[in-house]
């Protein structure tokens, strides 16, 4: 009796004790079916995103998608046309990036720094900065309002897309949720925070000589471009 404590689960422990009185050797074949399932259901998960699997399905061309970095020496990779995963080939190391987002695809900035884009819906995008070999950066959910800017007003469109992103200096900028412009260092560390003029969105930004310039645009569709001189990135 003392061996069935070390089961986790309090229901079967019970059932297990109570029918043990009854048939020990019943007992043992539900104990080892039980951590049986468990163990394949566990490589199941495991080898659909190990190194060995994911390689296979390269091999076989069963995978989704691949995108391979400059070197060639990692990819991000969509094993089951619903996830992003990192594969390092000198390394052999996986990371799981995002699950179920079938439209993901990924565009590396350099070999380590990458850009993953999908749809989510209809009039809605995502994006995630992806720097290899673990570390996931996600701007906030930012809405636009294409004819009308009035908060009252539903969104026509929305993403959480940076405005830009200088991966040789590792510097990215989001338009966070108070409807202000912030740069950050990656991966998260604040370098500065910008307002956009009154009624303006933030359409696009680049960095041209250094400075950023960022193009606005209005409800009317007047744009606006302002050069940060004061910003050098």
């Amino acid at each position: 009796m003392n061996q069935l404590k070390k089961i986790l689960f309090q229901r079967s422990t019970t059932i297990l004790a109570e029918n043990r009185r009854e048939n020990g050797n019943y007992i043992i074949l539900i104990c080892q079916m039980f951590l049986t399932f468990i163990s394949l259901s566990l490589n199941n998960i495991c080898l659909g995103h190990s190194f060995d699997g994911i390689q296979e399905k390269i091999h076989k061309k069963t995978i989704c998608r691949i995108n391979y970095n400059f070197s060639k020496t990692a990819a991000i990779v969509n094993p089951s046309c619903g996830s992003a995963v990192y594969i390092n080939f000198k390394t052999k190391q996986t990371k799981v990036i995002i699950k179920d987002w079938p439209d993901v695809f990924a565009m590396w900035k350099t070999n380590d720094i990458a850009h993953l884009k999908g749809s989510c819906g209809t009039g809605c995008s995502q994006s995630i900065i992806f720097m290899a070999p673990t570390t996931s950066i996600s701007c906030p959910i930012h809405e636009y309002r294409f004819e009308n800017l009035s908060e009252n007003e539903p969104p026509d469109f929305y993403n959480n897309d940076p405005l830009f992103i200088e991966p040789h200096k590792k510097t990215y900028a989001c338009y966070a949720e108070e409807n202000v412009i912030q740069i950050f260092q990656m991966p998260r560390k604040l370098l500065t925070t910008l307002n956009p003029p009154k009624g303006y969105y933030a359409e696009s930004a680049t960095i041209y000589h250094h400075q950023l310039v960022i193009n606005y645009r209005d409800a009317k569709e007047k744009v606006k471009q302002i050069t940060y001189k004061k910003i050098n990135l």
